[in-house]
Parts: C-alpha cells; structure tokens; sequence
C-alpha cells in the first residue's frame, strides 16, 4: 500500500491502545534510500546539535512503529 506524505500530514497518531500522542508536522525522509525515518510532531527549526537530538527524542517518532494509515495513524504501544 502507497500513502502520499501530503495526506498524512495533520493525521492524529494514536498508540494501538487508543492513547493519542500527537499530530503530523512533518516528516524526516532518508533521501539515499527514499524511505521515511521519523515522523515530527512539532515543526522543525534550526537549532545546536545538543537541541536536535533533544527535539527528534521528545517530539518525534520512528516511522518503524507505524502499524496503520488511514483516517489516523496508528504506532505500536512501545
């Protein structure tokens, strides 16, 4: 199945036990291999590489985790 990125952006996230965790802001693409990474819930600005690895731990999520798409995204429990 092929989603575009365009229409998962502002999808909700849920947990698979039903707890929201947040919205798409945008997305971090590996651009060697075409492959998503992450998936931000907060815009993304220039900011100290100390900042950065703080930001993508608090405010993003590994797109590995990514069960479903749909009306919603859905992540596993972890």
């Amino acid at each position: 199945m092929t989603t575009r990125l365009s229409e998962m952006k502002g999808l909700e996230i849920f947990t698979e036990s039903g707890k929201m965790i947040g919205v798409v802001q945008e997305f971090i693409i590996n651009l060697e291999t075409g492959t998503v990474v992450k998936i931000l819930l907060e815009p993304m600005t220039r900011m100290s590489s100390e900042d950065l690895r703080e930001f993508l731990a608090k405010k993003s999520i590994n797109y590995s985790r990514v069960k479903n798409v749909s009306d919603a995204i859905i992540i596993d429990s972890k």
